[in-house]
């Protein structure tokens, strides 16, 4: 597999993660991990560019105890640009009775996010389904709203 390469077009402000997947089935992912400062809100939206590939597009959020999120997975089924919009609300209260999830997991284990949102990672997942073993995510306009 390549080397997980991440490049910011500095007029534009989109962000390429080139992506490289040995063509076994074992599970790989690559992702960016970015840095933020969310406070309380309750949906993201984002631009993406997808390939294509059928390989799994995904969205974690670390929040302030560091329990991650997935928050978001797709198979990049599309190509071109297209408006990714994620609800949070379903991430701001813990599942009833304490229900174990498998998007939640490290941290305080509550199942919830804690605020602030500290880093967002926006990666690709190899699919056993996938079409291609190698290709390019492009996102844009990450923001977070109330």
């Amino acid at each position: 597999p390549s080397d997980e390469q991440l490049a910011i077009d500095a007029t534009t402000g989109e962000a390429t993660l080139a992506y490289g997947f040995a063509s076994d089935d074992v599970f790989e992912s690559q992702f960016v991990r970015v840095p933020i400062n969310a406070r309380e809100c309750t949906g993201l939206i984002m631009d993406v560019e997808g390939d294509g590939s059928a390989n799994n597009f995904f969205i974690i959020l670390h929040d302030a105890t560091g329990e991650q999120h997935l928050a978001f997975r797709a198979p990049l089924a599309w190509q071109g640009r297209q408006t990714i919009e994620v609800d949070l609300k379903p991430y701001l209260e813990s599942p009833p009775d304490m229900q174990r999830l498998i998007v939640h997991w490290g941290g305080n284990e509550n199942q919830r996010i804690d605020f602030p949102l500290t880093a967002i990672d926006i990666g690709v997942a190899k699919r056993s389904s996938r079409s291609k073993d190698d290709g390019q995510l492009r996102f844009s306009n990450v923001r977070f709203i109330e």
